[in-house]
């Protein structure tokens, strides 16, 4: 069976940099780090069998993991986290697990009053994707100017 899971995974150096201490057959993404000193991050990894924790790999609580599978629905909350959870120092995986709770609790709970919202890409010029696709937009800073011969708005 192949489930996707979170955990505190620990960092390996490598002549290439640091790697997560997971198995070759493990597929991961890096979720969130409480900062870029740490020794470990969090990671959502898709598991093909039963994944034991071990020394360098411990799983998130089950309430942890129900928040970041329900910020799947909602994007902006795992964005968000990432810069509000990461620190200059390095803290413990209880004090990490516990910001990630709270920030996400945050977020989540606070969808329908967050100025944030799906827009659609019109401009084939900026660097992401293609013309016509839809992207979360969590802040902007719009650069409209008013032309004053013809009163008309340019972008």
């Amino acid at each position: 069976m192949i489930d996707s899971m979170y955990y505190f995974v620990d960092w390996k150096e490598t002549q290439d940099g640091k790697v997560a201490n997971l198995p070759e057959d493990v597929d991961y993404m890096m979720v969130a780090e409480p900062s870029s000193i740490s020794d470990y991050a969090l990671f959502d990894c898709v598991v093909r069998d039963e994944y034991e924790d071990s020394e360098t790999v411990e799983s998130v609580s089950d309430y942890l993991h129900d928040l970041l599978e329900s910020s799947k629905d909602y994007p902006p909350a795992l964005a968000l986290i990432r810069n509000e959870v990461l620190s200059d120092q390095a803290v413990s995986k209880d004090e990490f697990a516990a910001q990630l709770i709270e920030r996400l609790e945050f977020h989540l709970q606070h969808q329908r009053v967050n100025p944030y919202f799906m827009a659609r890409k019109i401009n084939r010029h900026i660097r992401w994707n293609s013309k016509g696709g839809f992207y979360w937009i969590i802040g902007s800073k719009p650069c409209f100017t008013k032309e004053k011969s013809k009163g008309k708005i340019k972008n």
